[in-house]
């Protein structure tokens, strides 16, 4: 991957600036709600004549994450 020639101090300084910018990402405030779509899919065995094919099932939810107050 390219990172054969670093030294150590090298990498822990690259990881403390990677982890300073995820948590910067992290922290940030969530001013309105975001939506979503959440989608649960299983397979079940339904008889249908002589053979049970696999059948999809599917259970959408769909809502909106509001940030929490005093957050």
């Amino acid at each position: 991957m390219g990172a054969g020639g670093m030294s150590k101090s090298q990498v822990s300084r690259l990881c403390a600036d990677i982890d300073e910018r995820v948590n910067v990402f992290l922290l940030r405030p969530l001013e309105r709600a975001w939506p979503y779509l959440w989608l649960d899919a299983t397979y079940v065995k339904v008889r249908k004549g002589a053979r049970p094919p696999d059948q999809p099932r599917t259970s959408p939810k769909v809502g909106a994450h509001t940030p929490f107050p005093g957050t």
